[in-house]
Parts: C-alpha cells; structure tokens; sequence
C-alpha cells in the first residue's frame, strides 16, 4: 500500500503538533479522548522517516541502472556515443567505495560521468554538458527549471581547473567532502579553501543529478548536504566586488526551496562557508574519458 509522503514543513509541524497533544494528555489527564489524534500522527511521521531513510540508503543508483539510463539519453538525445564506448563502460565499473564509519551515511558514489563535445551551433562542451544533465534532472527528477541569479544560458561558465575531455569514464566523487568532519559536528568548508591540487568535481556532479533522482530528494543539508559545484565558475556575476587583492569566484551550487520545495540551481562566492554544504570533490584517480560523441541517434543509429 503506497503512503502520502510529506513535506519537511509538514513533517516539522506534525511532530509539533504530536508534542502537544501528547503534553496535554499527559498534563491534562486527556489521554482517552486525544490518544487516537496523536497515535495517527506518530504513526505517519514514523512512516515518513522510514521511508526517507530507505531512500537515503539507496539513493546512489547502482552502476546497471546508471548504463540503462546512459543508453537511454544517448538515443534520445541524439549524442551519438558509439556503442564501443558503452560497452568499454560495461567492462570497466570500478569498485564500490568503501564503506563509511559505522552509523555514518556512504556519501561517496560511482558515478558514469558524461561528458559532451562542443556543440554544432558553437556551444562549447563543457556548457552544453552542464546544460544537457541538469535538463534532464528537470524532465525527471523535479529539479526547479529556472536559474536564479540569472544563471541562464546566456551567462558565461567557465571551468577552474583542467579541460573538459568529451567521452564517458566512470568517477567516484565524494558528496560530503568537508562536511562530516568531527563525528556529529558539521563544518561549512568555503570551495577557496581546498587544497592546491585537489581535483574538483564538475560533470560528475551534474552526472550524479541526472542518474541519482532520490540524491536530490533527500538533499536537505541535514544529513545530506547540499552541494556546491566547485569545478566551475560563473566569470562576470554581478557583486564580483574584490576582496582586498583576490577576485571574487561565484561557483554554481544545488540548494532547496524553502519549506522541502523542489531542488534549483544557485551560486555563491567562494570564500564564504556554509554549513549545510559539502564541496565534492573526485575520490579516484583522473582514468582517460571514451572517445568523443558525434551528434546522431549514438550506438550506431
């Protein structure tokens, strides 16, 4: 039987509205008359967090359905990946990360990054990456199609570090690096502080996205933190004022609606940290991409 999933607003004030009545039955000695009341509400919220964290348990897409899904856009999309380069991605899964500390959430995941050429209009790849995944997260997992901040595609999005490399390669990317630092604490770690020579995510998160629709549900910076996309930048944002002698970088970043809305795409500065965030970076060591897309049906159509 299939339950009515709830809000985090909802979910906030049927806790709260739990407590009261169980203070009233309690204080009040009302319990015959409110027990019932309260019993439906406990209930639901036990259901509600069950749920969740089953989903947060799975939410990271095995790496079958991660190939399904990237069969399916490249016919559909018309990339055109040629059928060597799926089945090189069939032969080459790495292993799964290895497990976290016991009672911590795995917030590490293989990912089957993709990577697009430069498009036929002149749309340089890594753009159009950018745009075709988080596309795809709209179409099917809910994401907010509109970009605050003018975060559109008429605004320039450049690449901190390396080169975008068209082809397919699988990645494990860390989604809670400089979050879960401490045991129960939870740090802000700002993106301007990573180490020199850290190897910063940027079409693995947008990967990640797309093949994990149950990852951004349960994005919440509670237990799953929201994440910036510190492989990329946004030169020319507006509010670029200096600091002292260093530019201002805006990195794109997934947060939430208030109130447990739908996930959008926003951006921040660099330099300032935020506690219900993680900056994800790549776990592994860099494996050469597949050979690039040409535009067409892909494995041979």
């Amino acid at each position: 039987m299939t339950h009515r999933r709830y809000s985090d607003a909802e979910m906030d004030a049927m806790t709260r509205a739990a407590d009261a009545l169980e203070a009233v039955m309690d204080g009040c000695g009302m319990r015959d008359f409110l027990y019932g009341k309260w019993a439906v509400l406990t209930d639901e919220v036990r259901r509600e967090r069950e749920a969740r964290d089953d989903e947060r348990a799975r939410m990271f897409a095995d790496p079958a359905a991660q190939l399904a899904n990237f069969a399916r856009w490249n016919r559909e999309l018309g990339w055109g990946f040629p059928l060597e380069d799926f089945a090189a991605a069939v032969s080459e899964v790495p292993p799964a990360p290895p497990p976290p500390p016991a009672g911590d959430l795995q917030l590490k995941a293989r990912v089957l990054e993709i990577r697009l050429p430069d498009g036929a209009d002149g749309t340089p790849g890594h753009r159009r990456t950018f745009d075709a995944l988080w596309g795809i997260a709209v179409r099917e997992s809910g994401a907010r199609p509109c970009h605050l901040f003018g975060l559109g595609p008429a605004v320039r999005l450049e690449l901190v570090t390396g080169t975008h490399a068209p082809g397919i390669r699988w990645r494990t990317i860390d989604f809670g690096h400089g979050w879960t630092e401490g045991g129960e604490r939870r740090h802000g770690t700002a993106p301007r502080t990573l180490p020199l020579g850290t190897e910063r995510a940027d079409a693995g998160i947008l990967a990640a996205a797309a093949h994990f629709p149950l990852w951004l549900r349960r994005m919440d910076g509670r237990r799953v933190p929201y994440v910036w996309l510190p492989g990329y930048e946004l030169p020319g944002m507006p509010h670029a004022v200096p600091m002292g002698r260093e530019r201002v970088i805006h990195h794109p970043c997934f947060t939430r609606e208030g109130g447990g809305g739908k996930i959008f795409l926003y951006c921040h500065w660099d330099h300032v940290p935020f506690e219900d965030y993680a900056v994800p970076v790549y776990a592994d060591g860099a494996a050469p991409a597949r050979s690039a897309a040409v535009d067409g049906d892909g494995f041979g159509g």
